[in-house]
């Protein structure tokens, strides 16, 4: 995907957008894909979600703290509001959060949770392309976090997650983090974590 040009940036309006979204309760797109309000309600990803007028989930990236991107997801939408900068979504951070699960998008980490329920996880999402800004962000964080003790590469299990979690395993070694690099894809070829989320509820 074509990555985003500075130039096209507008953080006035995304900020300004993002006072109109309200926390996703009660969200239809969201519970067809097993994403229930337990989850959404929890201390992990309270106010981390999203929705807007339509119903769509709202997931907010940041940068320094300020609201920059908003990737909008729904039956019929899966996009990035114009003007957005992406940089990573990230779950809330608790006190004793020792593992970084990082995954392709926020509903793949929303799914790894509810599966695994890793009580100490931190989770992020690269949704969708991993860009050069996304490089040193990742960089930054392995090398800056030091509660950090296991990193694990939740991508889906196909050729898309297979070259992001190569870059992503060759950008964390290439830092001064000595902890553990693990991929953990689902077992199935084609399968990302929802996928195997919405298997489990049939």
């Amino acid at each position: 995907e074509p990555y985003m040009k500075e130039k096209e940036f507008e953080p006035d309006r995304i900020r300004r957008l993002f006072t109109f979204y309200r926390p996703a309760f009660n969200n239809g797109y969201l519970h067809t894909r097993g994403i229930t309000n337990k989850t959404l309600c929890s201390a992990r990803f309270q106010n981390r979600i999203f929705q807007d007028q339509f119903k769509n989930a709202v997931f907010p990236h940041f940068k320094k703290g300020i609201v920059c991107g908003l990737e909008l997801k729904g039956e019929h939408t899966g996009l990035f509001v114009r003007g957005s900068e992406k940089t990573l979504w990230r779950s809330n951070r608790l006190l004793h959060d020792n593992t970084l699960i990082i995954a392709e998008t926020p509903i793949d980490a929303l799914s790894y949770h509810v599966i695994h329920g890793l009580e100490h996880g931190f989770y992020t999402a690269t949704s969708g392309g991993f860009s050069p800004r996304q490089v040193e962000i990742i960089k930054n964080m392995v090398s800056e976090l030091e509660w950090i003790r296991s990193v694990i590469l939740a991508t889906d299990n196909d050729k898309g997650g297979d070259k992001i979690a190569s870059r992503l395993e060759d950008v964390i070694r290439n830092t001064s983090y000595l902890g553990t690099i693990e991929r953990h894809s689902p077992d199935k070829r084609g399968y990302d974590w929802n996928d195997v989320l919405n298997q489990l509820a049939i």
